[in-house]
């Protein structure tokens, strides 16, 4: 069993307890010209910056309206998901893994529910968003 925020985007996914820093009301953020459609921008946060993600766009489940993010921090890299809604703190049996980029899977109400590894994740962001540009998606 594992305890995990379950976070709302389009589809459910997970993060570890330490990685939720906040939920933010978002009123404005910067937008990036030619950025992968799945970089809403990025955020002002805390005297720092943070990418604005919208995983769900990524993932293929359809963009979420960007008016609420969870700001994620792993080791020094910070991260905001668009998100609908926070759902709550579950405690979840676990699954084999089912994708690269989460650190494990849970089972949530008879779903495979990821849980994201933020490294992971940033890695695999990193690496698509390369490839993005490497092949002109922006023209």
């Amino acid at each position: 069993m594992r305890r995990v925020w379950v976070l709302q985007a389009q589809g459910m996914l997970a993060v570890e307890p330490q990685a939720l820093q906040g939920v933010l009301e978002l009123s404005s953020w910067l937008k990036l010209p030619l950025a992968p459609p799945w970089l809403a921008g990025v955020l002002a946060i805390r005297g720092g910056i943070a990418p604005l993600v919208d995983l769900a766009s990524w993932l293929g489940w359809g963009q979420v309206n960007p008016t609420r993010a969870a700001l994620l921090r792993a080791a020094n890299q910070s991260l905001a998901l668009v998100i609908e809604e926070v759902v709550g703190l579950e405690l979840l049996p676990e699954l084999p893994n089912q994708e690269s980029w989460a650190e494990a899977s849970l089972e949530r109400q008879g779903q495979a529910l990821p849980v994201l590894g933020l490294d992971r994740l940033l890695a695999h962001l990193e690496r698509d968003a390369r490839t993005w540009a490497r092949e002109g998606s922006w023209v």
